[in-house]
């Protein structure tokens, strides 16, 4: 599981990911909790593109990802759902009873199965330019001119992943079109880590198909870290650990 692929963006009043989801801006919680979450920016531009893929296809390939996309998450909430996060039990600890998410309930949400195979550890060999080129059906150059360092991380930029997706989609080169729009979700939504940034694990995880393990990873992780320091970004896979939430509720 991803444990150390986190370069946080940090806001100087609270260190929050951006000031744009600082809580304490304009709520009543505590200035300490606050999230990353970028499924907005993949939904806005998806409504741009010509070639939208058709929503019983996709799903067949790549599972509940489209409705991420249009998740509206109270970020109030889990402002305060996070806070009721135990890092001793690993679990959300309520008055009466304990909440955890499960593999199998990850699994079910995003509609994707686990794959029997070793999940993500961070330590796969960076894939280059032309394994990238190939993944996204694109040229090889323009991952070279376009491959770039953030945080200490390598990656693609979303303006590039989205100019080249609006490209193909106008062209209607479906294949293309859609490995780069699945490949936005993944690392502006699945696996947020800089804003506007696809990094090198996001495009590494997408490759292979196996994300629930490492989404449940990430959620305990940042959950867990942010917790330890008495504030910050939690950056994380925010829809999901909504819809996972409010499928708790009565």
């Amino acid at each position: 599981m991803s444990f150390m692929r986190f370069q946080f963006l940090l806001c100087p009043c609270c260190e929050l990911a951006t000031k744009s989801s600082c809580i304490c801006y304009d709520s009543g919680f505590p200035c300490s909790l606050g999230f990353l979450s970028q499924n907005g920016v993949v939904l806005i531009q998806a409504r741009k593109f010509k070639c939208a893929p058709d929503p019983l296809s996709f799903k067949a390939r790549y599972g509940k990802l489209l409705p991420l996309l249009t998740t509206q998450v109270d970020e109030g909430l889990m402002s305060t759902l996070a806070q009721f996060y135990d890092p001793l039990y690993h679990c959300f600890s309520f008055l009466d009873f304990q909440l955890l998410p499960t593999l199998e309930e990850y699994a079910h949400l995003v509609g994707i199965p686990i794959l029997d195979q070793v999940s993500f550890s961070g330590l796969e060999s960076i894939p280059t330019s032309r394994e990238i080129a190939d993944l996204l059906h694109i040229d090889e150059s323009l991952i070279e001119a376009h491959m770039t360092t953030k945080g200490g991380i390598q990656g693609l930029p979303s303006e590039f992943l989205i100019a080249q997706a609006t490209i193909y989609g106008k062209a209607m080169s479906e294949d293309a079109f859609e490995a780069i729009f699945v490949l936005l979700i993944y690392g502006l939504v699945l696996f947020p880590n800089i804003d506007k940034f696809v990094d090198v694990n996001a495009i590494r995880i997408f490759s292979v198909l196996n994300p629930v393990p490492t989404l449940l990873g990430d959620t305990y992780f940042s959950l867990h870290l942010r917790n330890a320091k008495d504030g910050g970004a939690i950056v994380c896979c925010l829809p999901l650990l909504y819809k996972w939430f409010i499928s708790h509720l009565p």
